[in-house]
């Protein structure tokens, strides 16, 4: 198979709209996304949202818990060619730093739009794993990774 494949990870509660807008710039560039799906979290009727609320499904995750939505994503990084981190301003939150070392561990590379700057308090000795992890991070657009996956036919990529 020679389509490239990859998820997309960020902050849904501060990046959504930016993370959808980059989902749609590596389709245009004939990548396929495995995750998130495209769109606004679900808030069911009539409950009103609280600000101190974090979680919010997708549509197409309303009738699933937590762990199965994180799952499924952990999931379709497995089956990726990368994972790509929208990080505006450096910052990530803890999932996507649990997305980030699950990446990490299944040696998937990871892109991301920004270089990242705050690092979670994770404390010794993950502290070194995670500077580790994140210096490796290589800060592109979506087009320049593409470009460079498709740059090298002998990775079996493209």
């Amino acid at each position: 198979e020679n389509e490239l494949k990859c998820c997309v990870s960020g902050s849904f509660s501060k990046f959504k709209p930016e993370i959808d807008l980059t989902i749609e710039e590596f389709e245009d560039l004939g990548v396929r996304i495995l995750s998130p799906d495209k769109g606004w979290l679900y808030v069911p009727k009539p409950y009103v949202l609280k600000l101190t609320d974090k979680w919010r499904p997708l549509p197409s995750e309303r009738k699933m818990t937590l762990r199965q939505i994180e799952d499924s994503f952990l999931r379709g990084i497995s089956n990726s060619h990368f994972l790509y981190v929208l990080n505006l301003e450096g910052y990530l939150g803890i999932s996507v730093s649990m997305e980030i070392g699950f990446a990490v561990a299944k040696e998937v590379p990871i892109f991301s739009r920004e270089k990242v700057i705050e690092e979670p308090d994770l404390g010794s000795p993950s502290e070194e794993f995670w500077r580790d992890a994140i210096a490796n991070i290589k800060v592109a657009t979506p087009s320049e990774v593409v470009k460079s996956f498709r740059s090298k036919p002998e990775a079996g990529m493209i």
